[in-house]
């Protein structure tokens, strides 16, 4: 039987037990069932508050001619989020703006979170400065992913005004545990939302989808 299978509108992962497998509705909102993922896993989301569950699909998109033939380097930061070196020039782009935005978020989430730790458990006070406190982080998250968004599609402009056929970008997928950098810098790499940006570059890297 297949780790990861689909039977009745509900995918079905295997958990190394045949008679607990996990079940999963797999329909979408006008009830059909959706594609088979390739792979799947659950994990925690970025908030560490909820399990969410993870799959891949195989891209079967037909690839079309890129615009050019340069080549550029992405070199990704947390002050700035991006310089753009196309072999001829640098183009800086700002996390000013970011940095900014999550330290307020730590600084707010801070207080509330010492005002919900001096209420008593379940009362309507403490449910309610839970409740601030979660709507604070969800506004700073869309606000941050706005951002991200606009300024991934202003380096894929840059590269797309130069002819750039390929893109290089340094791994950083663990620098948060790989390097101390002390207690300030290692509260901003934290802070670094360099994996969501590095997302929304990837989705709009795509050379016959230029927007």
């Amino acid at each position: 039987t297949s780790a990861i299978r689909i039977k009745d509108g509900m995918l079905i992962l295997s958990t190394g037990d045949k008679k607990r497998p996990l079940v999963i509705s797999w329909t979408d909102d006008s009830g059909q069932v959706r594609d088979l993922p390739r792979s799947a896993e659950i994990g925690i989301d970025q908030e560490k508050e909820h399990y969410e569950l993870r799959v891949m699909y195989v891209d079967d998109r037909a690839v079309l001619a890129p615009p050019g033939t340069g080549v550029a380097r992405i070199d990704i930061g947390e002050l700035r989020i991006a310089a753009v070196y196309d072999g001829e020039r640098v183009t800086l782009h700002s996390g000013r703006k970011l940095r900014s935005r999550n330290h307020y978020s730590n600084k707010r989430g801070a207080k509330l979170q010492a005002r919900i730790s001096a209420k008593k458990k379940g009362s309507k006070r403490f449910l309610a400065l839970k409740r601030a406190k979660r709507l604070m982080q969800a506004r700073i998250r869309r606000q941050n992913q706005d951002q991200l968004r606009k300024q991934a599609k202003d380096v894929v402009s840059t590269l797309r005004s130069t002819g750039v056929q390929t893109v290089a970008v340094g791994d950083l997928s663990d620098i948060r545990t790989r390097m101390n950098f002390g207690r300030t810098m290692n509260q901003k790499l934290h802070g670094w939302l360099f994996r969501c940006f590095l997302g929304q570059l990837a989705s709009q890297l795509d050379f016959g989808h230029w927007g």
